[in-house]
């Protein structure tokens, strides 16, 4: 298979409004995950209090 865009230009569509409610939590976050969504977490999230805080790792699990 071969793309025509670049991996920057492409984005994760949620579009099934009944998934958490009909197979649960776990496809939601399996899609999170391939997402990036730690590694935006991440860059964007800065927790106010620092003292143990790893906002990514528990985004993430």
């Amino acid at each position: 298979m071969r793309f025509s865009h670049a991996a920057s230009n492409t984005h994760a569509i949620f579009d099934e409004e009944h998934l958490i409610s009909y197979s649960g939590l776990a496809p939601a976050l399996r899609l999170a995950e391939r997402a990036g969504l730690e590694r935006l977490t991440g860059k964007h999230v800065a927790p106010a209090a620092a003292d143990g805080a790893n906002a990514p790792a528990k985004i993430a699990s």
